[in-house]
């Protein structure tokens, strides 16, 4: 999955609402930081900064979202979602 989203951050830079495949979506719990998976000792990684969080749409059901943020594109993508 590489889909491209829309981001809303806190002045903290935490991720607020996103906007995925045209769904918006609110961030109903506190986001964690993603960390570089550990086969990126030896390369750098193409994407070290991303969050994990719940999400839920406008009378829709909660889903967990791993997001990046690829730095070569400038833009946020959806690197995985858990229902």
């Amino acid at each position: 999955m590489n889909d491209s989203v829309w981001l809303a951050l806190s002045d903290t830079g935490q991720p607020t609402a996103m906007t995925w495949r045209d769904v918006e979506y609110q961030v109903t719990d506190t986001p964690t930081r993603l960390e570089e998976d550990w086969f990126f000792v030896t390369h750098e990684p193409p994407c070290p900064f991303g969050w994990r969080f719940q999400g839920r749409p406008l009378g829709g059901e909660n889903q967990i979202f791993d997001v990046r943020f690829d730095q070569r594109l400038e833009r946020w993508f959806v690197a995985r979602t858990y229902a």
